[in-house]
């Protein structure tokens, strides 16, 4: 047994070709070991690149657009709603009905923000909605394709149950005459 990680101890090395061995496979196994770390360090490198490109392709593009459309106007109406824009857009109006404006101004943009988010949720929905609509249509076609391929097997079933009586009933009438 070992104690030097599978090299025998200093010790028991007699010559200096062995010495000179042992030296190359210790710096053979120094490469290897780099050469193991860099080749680990590009498969995970490669692994988050895959893992990024799945991400990007998973989500559509539009998606990824309304997502950033949505974080622009929630960042508007959160600026809008801070109180110093408030207090400086009433400052800055020299009207009687400053205030009124920025309220307005922040009210119609709240409403803005709300209808898109609404529109872009009933437009997830539909999306969905169409996706069953066409499983539904896939499933009747299919089911209308089976019944029509069980009705033309029973016709032809009953026409040749209808062929072979009328054989027997040839046969026995001659049989029996």
């Amino acid at each position: 047994m070992t104690l030097n990680h599978g090299f025998p101890p200093p010790e028991s090395i007699g010559s200096s070709e062995e010495k000179t061995s042992e030296c190359e496979a210790t710096a053979d196994e120094n490469c290897l070991r780099t050469e193991l770390r860099a080749m680990r360090s590009l498969v995970s490198d490669l692994k988050t690149q895959i893992a990024d490109m799945r991400q990007t392709q998973s989500t559509p593009s539009t998606e990824q657009k309304l997502r950033k459309v949505h974080k622009v106007f929630y960042c508007s109406t959160s600026w809008l709603y801070s109180k110093e824009r408030m207090d400086s857009a009433a400052k800055s109006h020299s009207r009687a009905g400053g205030e009124h404006m920025a309220d307005f101004v922040v009210l119609v943009t709240y409403r803005t923000v709300y209808h898109f988010t609404m529109l872009s949720g009933m437009d997830t929905r539909i999306g969905r909605l169409e996706k069953q609509l066409e499983v539904a249509l896939n499933s009747i076609y299919t089911l209308v394709q089976l019944t029509t391929g069980m009705n033309n097997n029973v016709t032809r079933f009953r026409e040749d149950a209808v062929d072979q009586l009328k054989g027997i009933r040839a046969h026995l009438d001659s049989v029996s005459v």
